[in-house]
């Protein structure tokens, strides 16, 4: 399982009618990804770095990099 994904990965470009089925596939697995890290970081950052607009950021890699910066 590619549980971190999205923190080894960037993001794919966006789907579209001619997405081929493994480029869906992909998406697929990184979106899946991405949604369980950030889950996983927010329920398990301290209270203290929570502050940093957790609720605007949609990628886990993004929300790893800005804690790193905040410390």
């Amino acid at each position: 399982m590619d549980s971190d994904l999205a923190l080894r990965e960037e993001q794919l470009a966006p789907l579209t009618a001619e997405s081929t089925p493994d480029v869906k596939r992909d998406f697929k697995r990184w979106d899946c990804s991405n949604c369980k890290s950030l889950m996983i970081m927010k329920h398990s950052i301290s209270e203290a770095f929570k502050g940093i607009e957790s609720e605007k950021i949609t990628q886990a890699k993004v929300s790893l990099t800005k804690l790193r910066t905040f410390c």
